[in-house]
C-alpha cells in the first residue's frame, strides 16, 4: 500500500527567480541574442508575446461518462471502455473526500491507519481479505492517502461474463465505505507495517521538506504518513472516531470503468450503496496562504543519514492568471503550458548532467504531484555528491537565468509550440461540438486519477475527443513567447523556494548568495551551451575518421531468427542485419561483446564499469529528439547502442558514428574528478547496512569473491585513480573487438549495408585471440547450505530476511523452465502472503522472485524475502522452507492457482503482441541480443503454447528440484 505525499519528496524542487527586471529580460529576448545558425535552429525567436487570459469556459462532461448522485449523497461515475486491456474487465474504485488535512492534532496519521484497516478487512468476505479476493479472481488492488482524499481501487478485474464478480467487487467497496468494525488486534499488526513504510520512504526527511515549503499553513504538519510519535502511540478508538465522523456517503464516490453496461452498474450501485444512511459531516475548507517574500525563500536542513545532497527548487503559482478555476479551459491550457516548459527544462538539465557529471539524477514534477486546491507546485529535484552543492546550485541557477533572459532556441520549441506564422486569438471560445480523437486518454492509471481529481478537486471530466480538441486549440494558439512569459511569471522570486539538504548543517544565507550570484554570470558567450550545439548535426553527418582500413567479409549466413543475415569480417567482428517489420527510417545498432569484462583483472573490471561516466569524447552519449545513444557494461557483457527515429541522417552516418564512439575515447581530468566525488558519495550512501541489501544478497551467493570483482570500488581506490591510469585502461579495453557482434535493425537491405559495415565495423581494432567468457572466481556460487547473519543499529527492532535457492548443477536454460519457475514464484508469493503475511501480524511484507545469475546458462536463483521482528526471523525462514516443501510433496499447489496464473500470463502475452510497432521493434532487438549472448540459443518471446501446457505436476517437480538439488543460502539483517 502506498501513501501519497503529494509533491513527492523526490521532487520538491529547484528553479528560481530572476534578479533582473522582467521587462528588461523581455527586451533582451526580443533583440534575439542567439548565435550560430544550424539551419535556423539557433536563430532568435520572437519572445514578446504575453500570456493572455485563456477562455474561462467550464469543461463539458465526457460523452461516455455517466455521473450521478444517490439520495444519500453518494456520487457515482460509470465509464464504458474496451481499450487498453479492458476488452472483458473492469476497475472498481472508492474515493473518500477526506485525508490528513481534517485530522485533529492528536490524530496525525490516523487517515492512513484507517486506509490500512479498510483495505485489509471485509465483512461480506470474513475469511478473505479484499486484496486476497481480488488476486484470486485475477486482478490487483491498492489504496493511497493524501491531504484531501483516501482512495481504494482494483486493477483490471476479469469479468468473464460473471455478474457475481461485479457484485463482489461492489460489496467490497461497500464494506470499506460503511461496514468497518475495528478489531482490537488490528492496530498492533498494522502499526509495524506503517512504521516500515515510514522508514522505507524516509518520511522524517519528507516531513521536514513539507514543513519548509508549506510553513505557516495546515499542510506543513499534516503529512499523510503522520508523525513517528503518533504512529507509535495510535489507539484503536482514534481510528473509530475518524472513520465514523468522515466515512459517510456524502463524502464518497464509487467509480466503475471498463467493459460494463452503464445502466446495469447504475442499478447495482443504487441497490448496494443506496441504503447507507446519509451523515451530517461537512468537510472544512482550510485557507491556503503562502508566506509572502520578495527574494527566493531559501531553506536548509541536515540529513546525516544520507551521504548525498539534494537541491529542491519549488515554484508555487497560486496567483492569477497562472491558475484559474479547475474544470475550466483556462486551467487545462495552463497545465498544458507547464508540461511544455517541463519538457524543455528536462532537455537543458539533461545536457548539463551529461556535460558536467555534477549531479547523479534529477526529476521535474508538475502540478498533479501536489494535490492541493489552491496552488500548482512546479518543482525540480537534483541529487549529487554533497561537496558539489555550490557548483550544482550555481550551474542550475545560471541556466535558469539564461532561459529567462534569452528564451529558447527554435530547435527546442519547434515540437512544443505552434508555428509563429499561424497566430490565432487566444480569447476565442472553444467549440466542443467539434472533436479530434486524441487517443491519449484511456489508461487505467490515468482513469484512476481522472475520476479522483474530478470528485475531490473539481478537475475536468472530458473524453478523448474533447481532450484532443483542447490539445489542437493549445497547439494552434499558444506560441513560444506566451510559454516564455508564463515561465517568467511562474519563476518570479516571490514564487520561489530553494531548499538544500546536506549530510551536515548548511548555511541558509550562503545558499541564497550562491543561488543569486550565479545569475550575474548568465550573460556570457556560452548562453546556449546546454541548449544545443550548432555543430552537432554537422559533426554527425560530416564526421571524419582517420586510419579507417576497411575489412572484408569472410563468411555470410542466414539465421532463421527473424530471417536475419549474418556477416563475419576478417577482424573477427560479426554484423547481423534484420529488417523484419521495421518502420520507415527507423535505424538501430547494438554492439555486444560477450565476456569482454571477464578478460580483465578484478580491480580493472571494477574501474572499467565507470568508464562510460568519465569518457568525454564529444557526443559520447546523445539524448536528442532524433538520436539516442547509450553504453553499458555488466560483469558478463559490454553493450553499445545507438538508435534513431525517423530522420534524414544516412545509415552510413550512424555506423560511422558508432565506429567513432568505440575508437576515439578520451578521459577528461575535470570530468574524472567530478565523477570521483560522485562515486565516493555513492559508497558512503551504501554504509548503512540495510541499504546494502542487494550487495549482501550477492555476498550470500558468492561469498568473499564478491568483494574482489562484483562490489563497487572502495573510496580508498577511487581517490587514487589517475587520469593516466584510466586512459591506459580505456585504450586497452577498446583495443579488441574480435568476437563482438553488432546487430543492425533497419529498413535497409543486407546488400545495401554490406560495404558500409565492412568499411567501419570491419576496421575496428582486433587481436588474434577473440573475446570469450573467462572463468572468474566471482561468478562461482558457494556450494553449501549456509546462513549469513548481519547486525546494525536501528531505531526500531526489525529484521530483513532473504533465502535463496540456487539451481546450478546440470543447469540448462530453456523457455519451458523459465515459464515453470515464473509460475512457481507467482504461486509462492500468494502462499507466503496468505500463510505468513496475513497470519499473525508479525510480518511486514513478503516477496518472491526468480532470476538467472552469472554468465548465460550458468545458474537459476529463486529468492524469497520478508521483513519482521527479529525474534520471528528464524521461524519465518522455516515457514518459507515448509511452504516450498508442501508445494513439492503436499497439496498446496491447486489446479485453480495454476489456471489463474495461465489466464493472467496469456492476457499479458496478448498485450505484448498487441503493442505498437515501436515496442515490437525494441522487442526484436532484445531477442536478437539474447540469441547472441547465449551462444546462439534462441530465447524467444514467451510461448503461449508452453504456458497453456503448465500443470500442477510440472510446478511440483520444480519445487522438488529446489528441495533436493538446490543450494540454500539464508541472509538475516538484524536492526536492534
Amino acid at each position: 500500500m502506498k501513501h501519497k505525499i503529494m509533491i513527492v519528496a523526490a521532487a520538491l524542487t529547484i528553479l528560481s527567480a530572476c534578479g533582473v527586471m522582467r521587462d528588461t529580460m523581455r527586451v533582451k529576448a526580443r533583440e534575439g541574442l542567439f548565435h550560430g545558425n544550424n539551419d535556423g535552429s539557433m536563430q532568435p525567436i520572437e519572445m514578446g508575446s504575453e500570456y493572455l487570459m485563456p477562455p474561462l469556459q467550464e469543461l463539458p462532461i465526457g460523452r461516455n461518462v455517466t455521473k450521478g448522485t444517490l439520495p444519500n449523497g453518494m456520487t457515482y461515475y460509470i465509464y464504458k471502455t474496451t481499450k487498453d486491456g479492458y476488452e472483458n474487465s473492469a476497475n472498481f474504485q472508492l474515493i473518500q473526500k477526506t485525508g490528513s488535512l481534517v485530522e485533529d492534532d492528536d490524530q496525525l496519521g490516523v487517515a492512513h491507519f484507517v486506509e490500512h484497516y479498510a483495505y485489509n478487512w471485509t465483512k461480506n468476505f470474513p475469511n478473505c481479505a479484499a486484496p486476497d479476493y481480488i488476486k484470486k479472481i485475477g486482478g490487483n488492488c491498492n489504496a493511497s492517502t493524501s491531504y484531501d482524499y483516501t482512495e481504494y481501487h482494483t486493477d483490471i478485474v476479469p469479468l468473464k461474463g460473471n455478474g457475481q464478480i461485479i457484485d463482489s467487487c461492489l460489496l467490497i467497496l461497500r464494506d470499506i465505505a460503511a461496514n468497518c468494525d475495528f478489531e482490537s488486534d488490528f492496530i498492533d499488526r498494522e502499526r509495524k507495517i506503517i512504521l516500515e513504510e515510514y522508514r522505507l520512504r524516509n518520511s522524517l526527511t519528507i516531513n521536514k521538506l513539507y514543513a519548509n515549503v508549506f510553513k505557516g499553513m495546515r499542510y506543513a504538519d499534516r503529512s499523510p504518513i503522520g508523525t513517528l510519535e503518533n504512529i507509535q502511540q495510535m489507539q484503536l478508538q482514534k481510528l473509530k472516531d475518524y472513520y465514523n465522523k468522515w466515512y459517510q456517503p456524502q463524502n464518497q464516490a464509487v467509480v466503475v470503468f471498463g467493459n460494463v453496461n452503464a445502466s446495469e452498474i447504475e442499478s447495482k450501485i443504487a441497490k448496494i450503496f443506496g441504503d447507507i444512511p446519509r451523515g451530517n459531516s461537512e468537510i472544512p475548507r482550510f485557507e491556503y496562504v503562502r508566506t509572502k517574500h520578495d527574494t527566493p525563500d531559501a531553506m536548509t536542513f541536515q540529513d546525516d543519514k544520507s551521504a548525498k545532497g539534494t537541491l529542491n527548487i519549488v515554484f508555487s503559482t497560486p496567483d492569477k492568471p497562472l491558475v484559474r478555476q479547475r474544470n475550466t479551459t483556462a486551467y487545462w491550457i495552463g497545465r498544458d503550458t507547464r508540461w511544455r516548459i517541463k519538457s524543455l527544462l528536462e532537455e537543458r538539465l539533461k545536457r548539463i548532467q551529461l556535460e558536467t557529471m555534477l549531479f547523479d539524477d534529477f526529476e521535474i514534477m508538475e502540478g498533479g504531484h501536489c494535490s492541493i486546491y489552491d496552488d500548482v507546485q512546479f518543482a525540480i529535484h537534483i541529487k549529487f555528491a554533497p561537496d558539489n552543492w555550490q557548483k550544482v546550485t550555481a550551474v542550475v541557477s545560471k541556466e535558469l537565468e539564461k532561459i529567462r533572459r534569452y528564451g529558447w532556441t527554435k530547435k527546442e520549441v519547434n515540437s512544443n509550440f505552434r508555428n509563429l506564422d499561424s497566430t490565432k486569438s487566444l480569447k476565442d471560445s472553444i467549440d466542443f461540438t467539434k472533436g479530434n480523437n486524441y487517443g491519449n486518454f484511456v489508461g487505467r492509471s490515468h482513469l484512476i486519477v481522472f475520476y479522483l481529481e474530478n470528485f475531490v478537486y473539481g478537475d475536468y471530466l472530458i473524453d478523448e475527443k474533447q481532450e484532443g480538441w483542447l490539445y489542437d486549440y493549445r497547439h494552434e494558439r499558444i506560441d513560444a513567447g506566451m510559454g516564455h512569459d508564463y515561465f517568467m511569471k511562474m519563476t518570479a522570486d516571490s514564487n520561489t523556494a530553494v531548499i538544500l539538504t546536506l549530510p551536515w548543517d548548511a548555511n541558509r544565507d550562503e545558499l541564497l548568495d550562491v543561488y543569486l550570484s550565479a545569475r550575474n554570470d548568465a550573460d556570457d558567450n556560452n548562453k546556449f551551451q546546454y541548449a544545443e550545439d550548432a555543430d552537432y548535426y554537422k559533426f554527425i553527418t560530416e564526421l571524419k575518421l582517420e586510419d579507417v582500413q576497411p575489412g572484408k567479409t569472410v563468411a555470410k549466413r542466414k539465421i532463421e531468427l527473424f530471417d536475419a543475415t549474418e556477416f563475419t569480417f576478417d577482424n573477427g567482428v560479426k554484423a547481423v542485419v534484420c529488417k523484419k517489420n521495421c518502420s520507415k527510417h527507423f535505424f538501430q545498432i547494438k554492439g555486444i561483446r560477450p565476456g569482454a569484462l571477464t578478460n580483465f583483472s578484478d580491480e580493472d573490471a571494477q574501474k572499467i564499469k565507470i568508464l562510460n561516466d568519465v569518457i568525454s569524447t564529444p557526443y559520447m552519449d546523445i539524448n536528442d529528439e532524433y538520436i539516442h545513444s547509450k553504453h553499458s557494461v555488466s560483469d558478463y557483457c559490454d553493450m553499445n547502442s545507438i538508435y534513431a527515429m525517423p530522420t534524414s541522417i544516412s545509415p552510413e552516418a550512424f555506423i560511422r558514428y558508432m565506429h567513432y564512439r568505440l575508437t576515439n575515447t578520451e578521459i577528461d581530468s575535470i570530468r574524472l574528478e567530478n565523477c570521483k566525488l560522485k562515486y565516493i558519495a555513492d559508497s558512503k550512501t551504501e554504509q548503512p547496512l540495510l541499504s546494502q541489501r542487494n550487495s549482501l544478497f550477492e555476498i550470500t551467493l558468492h561469498g568473499d569473491a564478491y568483494t574482489k570483482r562484483i562490489a563497487p570500488l572502495s573510496p580508498q581506490v577511487i581517490e587514487k585513480i589517475t587520469t593516466k591510469e584510466m586512459r591506459d585502461l580505456c585504450k586497452k579495453y577498446y583495443g579488441n573487438f574480435n568476437g563482438a557482434t553488432f546487430i543492425i535493425y533497419s529498413e535497409y537491405s543486407p546488400e545495401y549495408l554490406k560495404p558500409i559495415l565492412e568499411k567501419y565495423l570491419g576496421s575496428l581494432p582486433s587481436l588474434p585471440q577473440p573475446l570469450q567468457y573467462a572463468d572468474i572466481e566471482a561468478s562461482r556460487f558457494i556450494n553449501c547450505n549456509d546462513t549469513a547473519h548481519y547486525h546494525y543499529e536501528s531505531e526500531e527492532p526489525r529484521s530483513d530476511i532473504m533465502v535463496n535457492y540456487v539451481l546450478k548443477e546440470n543447469f540448462k536454460y530453456s523457455q519451458n523452465l523459465h515459464i515453470v519457475s515464473d509460475a512457481f514464484v507467482n504461486i509462492l508469493n500468494d502462499l507466503m502472503f496468505n500463510n505468513i503475511r496475513q497470519s499473525d501480524g508479525k510480518v511486514y511484507g513478503v516477496y518472491a522472485n526468480c532470476l538467472f545469475e552469472g554468465k548465460p546458462q550458468e545458474a537459476q536463483v529463486i529468492f524469497a524475502s520478508s521483513t519482521c521482528l527479529p525474534q520471528n526471523a528464524r521461524p519465518i525462514l522455516d515457514s518459507v522452507q515448509s511452504i516450498i516443501s508442501q508445494m513439492a510433496y503436499g497439496n498446496l499447489i491447486t489446479e485453480r492457482q495454476v489456471k489463474i496464473y495461465i489466464d493472467n500470463k496469456l492476457k499479458y502475452i496478448d498485450l505484448i503482441t498487441q503493442k505498437p510497432r515501436s515496442l515490437f521493434e525494441n522487442e526484436t532487438m532484445n531477442i536478437l541480443t539474447d540469441y547472441y549472448l547465449n551462444n546462439c540459443t534462441d530465447r524467444r518471446i514467451t510461448s503461449a503454447k508452453l504456458v497453456r501446457s503448465l500443470t500442477v505436476e510440472k510446478i511440483r517437480a520444480f519445487a522438488k528440484d529446489l528441495i533436493t538439488n538446490g543450494i540454500r543460502h539464508e541472509m538475516i539483517i538484524d536492526g536492534e
